[in-house]
């Protein structure tokens, strides 16, 4: 709520009771402008309409949908940079899980590998019978 304060002052947020859903409402002038009107702005749900907390994906909605505030290119840069940012980030944890990985199963497969093919110093000629048995 406070956040959506900051964002704007004069955004409200509801539960509506019947939906079981929060609805954010802005206030805005009448046309006389004697008086303000409680205009609904979004509801918050789900993508298959089912019930979300408030949280900051609230904010990034109204964010994007908000053209006349803060320009359309402008909302379009910054989502742009935060996924550009989360990309780097899910990058750099595969990255050190593939390091990870690679590091457990290094010694096993050597030490398989040593088992499996004999020592790796052995002459050429040592190998000419093996080929030549295959083909």
């Amino acid at each position: 709520m406070k956040k959506l304060k900051r964002y704007d002052k004069k955004l409200n947020v509801r539960w509506n009771v019947p939906n079981e859903r929060w609805v954010i409402t802005r206030f805005t002038p009448s046309d006389n402008k004697l008086y303000d009107i409680e205009t609904h702005i979004m509801t918050v749900k789900g993508p298959n309409n089912e019930y979300r907390k408030l949280d900051d994906r609230v904010l990034n909605t109204l964010a994007a949908s908000d053209h006349h505030r803060l320009g359309a290119k402008r909302v379009i840069d910054e989502m742009m940079a935060k996924q550009d940012k989360r990309q780097e980030e899910i990058d750099k944890d595969w990255k050190s899980d593939v390091a990870d990985i690679a590091k457990d199963i290094a010694k096993p497969l050597k030490a398989q590998a040593s088992e499996d093919f004999g020592s790796a110093n052995l002459p050429k000629e040592d190998y000419k019978p093996a080929i030549e048995h295959v083909l």
